[in-house]
């Protein structure tokens, strides 16, 4: 089984806060104007597109789905989604 102290659960919480989408900014230069719109042309929910859009939860979007964005917008997921750990973008 699997264990976790304090310590590591902070840790996980301080990095995934870090994490942040470029959707809007990709949504603009792919003409699309909503999240609706685009939820069509990838074939997944509004509703994980507006976790993504609001930087809410995204590490619990499935990989799948964010592929699917990054076809639907013609980007690479590293243009979709970055990570910033400790000051350095990943």
């Amino acid at each position: 089984m699997l264990q976790c102290n304090y310590d590591d659960h902070i840790l996980y919480k301080v990095v995934m806060m870090m994490v942040r989408s470029n959707l809007r900014i990709l949504m603009a230069k792919a003409k699309i104007k909503t999240l609706r719109e685009l939820g069509r042309r990838a074939s997944i929910s509004w509703k994980i597109l507006s976790y993504l859009d609001n930087d809410e939860n995204i590490d619990t979007i499935q990989l799948g789905n964010l592929l699917k964005v990054c076809f639907a917008l013609n980007c690479k997921l590293e243009d979709l989604v970055e990570i910033d750990y400790e000051g350095r973008r990943i």
